[in-house]
């Protein structure tokens, strides 16, 4: 696990990537790198973040609230936008 001070590049398509724990399941996730900058302007909310410790390296689902409301960074996953994502799913890093 890296986090959100140590981006790392895609080995698909070389994006920057952090890689984050979910809290439910304690999976690694991929996270797109920098965060969403305008959720307003997203057509799709699939796969949308929220870092939930300081250390920012574990995060949950972001719910309808966290997206309309705005106060959190919200970090989408890279399964959602990188082209060959079906090559690594369940792999990180």
């Amino acid at each position: 696990m890296t986090g959100y001070d140590s981006p790392v590049l895609c080995k698909g398509c070389g994006q920057q990537i952090i890689w984050a724990t979910t809290v439910g399941k304690k999976r690694p996730i991929p996270l797109d790198h920098p965060q969403v900058s305008d959720v307003k302007e997203l057509e799709d909310h699939r796969g949308l973040f929220v870092f939930v410790d300081l250390n920012m390296t574990r995060v949950r689902t972001a719910t309808p609230m966290d997206v309309a409301w705005g106060d959190a960074p919200l970090f989408r996953t890279h399964f959602v936008t990188c082209p060959k994502a079906a090559l690594f799913k369940g792999e990180p890093e």
